[in-house]
């Protein structure tokens, strides 16, 4: 929705190729709603969400907002955090793939705290085991 025709155009492009790749492997567009239910996909006894809260026990907060094991990304940090919940919920924010340096966050001192990472595991009908790895510096992945 760019008043700039040219970024409109490229924007729209992107749009149209990531939609083509995605029909093609058979993915799916989930909407970003907050932690809403149709914000989150469910594997096992965990819910995959891109998350909303944005606060220093994030993953913590979402465990204890959703009620379950989560898995989301929006805070830019690698962290796992236990709900403070009778039953043993679990959070588990997954870092970023961005630049780490960007422009708006510049004088942020949380931003120092800001790594690349990803979240892998296996799941079954009824329980999810995720792992967190932190891309910086260096990183292999396990054998």
């Amino acid at each position: 929705h760019s008043p700039n025709a040219v970024v409109s155009y490229a924007a729209g492009a992107v749009l149209g190729h990531m939609a083509d790749a995605m029909r093609k492997l058979k993915a799916e567009i989930v909407p970003y709603a907050g932690l809403r239910p149709e914000a989150c996909r469910q594997l096992g006894d965990t819910l995959f969400l891109h998350g909303s809260l944005y606060n220093m026990q994030a993953a913590r907060d979402t465990a204890e907002a959703l009620s379950s094991n989560c898995v989301f990304v929006h805070t830019h940090k690698v962290a796992v955090e236990r709900a403070r919940t009778q039953k043993p919920f679990t959070g588990y924010n997954a870092g970023c793939s961005v630049r780490l340096d960007v422009e708006y966050a510049k004088n942020n001192r949380s931003t120092l705290s800001w790594c690349h990472g990803f979240a892998w595991g296996e799941y079954t009908e009824n329980s999810c085991i995720v792992r967190l790895e932190q891309l910086s510096p260096h990183y292999r992945l396990p054998l």
